[in-house]
């Protein structure tokens, strides 16, 4: 049984207020904008309501230099503005409309992605949208300065709450893979790729206190530097391709309950000696109970 999580009370109240009468945006139909972005964020919502809004409404950013220095200046917070851009990348990379075809039917054509292959009941297939990197971060300076060198320092991704609004019931959930037949492979991803092969399936560690969910994606010390998920948060899974472009996934092993998370292995951040800044990455995350 798949649970989606309840928008929050907050985000209840944005949608209350978008629809009261003299309303400058319209909760309907409105296609988002800069002065959108601002005009909320100068209401008080917080973060979370802003990167709903734009996860879940048509945008029309202006994202040039001089559309980001307008934002930094109303006090925009990065983590938005890289969902305002990683929104408009998807946007603009999206292919055409959904092929015809049974939606629920693995087989059947599917426009590019990663789908939940929900089994129990009446089957059905559901799209996993992906979260967008909302900052990297390097860490482990001081033991690496103390330990001459011989400590690794490790560049992590950092996903916004503490919880992927799919939680799964599923320890062995089964994912299909939709490619195009094209090389630029799953459209929303501004790189190639072609197979499940490329991807990694990893548990992020949650940080409760923080609010919100880290991801290893690199190593370095004195002797190199390495990217790619810690080993001991990696889980393997099995994949065949069942047709041209369709594959299915499933985890080796049962997972444990945690929150989880495929990324394009090609797109991790190399560690570096400071702040990796904001990245365009994306994760198709999700939990399991």
């Amino acid at each position: 049984m798949v649970k989606l999580r309840p928008y929050s009370l907050a985000i209840a109240a944005v949608s209350c207020c978008l629809l009261a009468p003299g309303a400058s945006l319209q909760a309907q139909g409105e296609t988002l904008s800069n002065a959108a972005i601002i005009e909320l964020h100068q209401m008080g919502f917080g973060d979370e309501v802003l990167l709903e809004k734009i996860r879940s409404s048509p945008t029309d950013f202006d994202l040039s230099l001089e559309g980001l220095r307008s934002l930094k200046e109303a006090g925009i917070p990065q983590t938005v503005i890289a969902e305002m851009i990683g929104k408009d990348a998807m946007d603009r990379n999206a292919g055409p409309a959904e092929p015809v075809g049974d939606p629920n039917n693995p087989l059947s054509p599917h426009s590019p992605g990663i789908y939940l292959f929900q089994e129990s009941g009446e089957p059905r297939l559901l799209k996993l949208e992906p979260s967008v990197y909302s900052q990297a971060k390097s860490g482990g300076f001081l033991k690496h300065a103390f330990s001459y060198g011989v400590a690794k320092i490790k560049s992590k991704a950092v996903l916004m709450g503490t919880s992927a609004r799919l939680q799964l019931r599923d320890r062995r959930p089964t994912f299909y893979f939709y490619f195009e037949e094209t090389e630029t492979g799953l459209s929303y991803q501004s790189q190639a790729t072609t197979s499940p092969a490329e991807f990694v399936l990893a548990e992020l560690d949650v940080q409760d206190k923080k609010n919100h969910r880290e991801l290893v994606v690199g190593q370095m010390n004195a002797f190199g530097a390495e990217s790619g998920a810690l080993d001991k948060t990696v889980r393997l899974f099995d994949f065949e391709e069942v047709e041209d472009g369709i594959f299915r996934v499933q985890p080796q092993s049962p997972l444990t309950p945690g929150q989880y998370g495929f990324y394009y292995a090609g797109a991790t951040p190399m560690p570096t000696y400071g702040a990796v800044g904001s990245s365009g990455g994306r994760v198709f995350d999700f939990g399991v109970r």
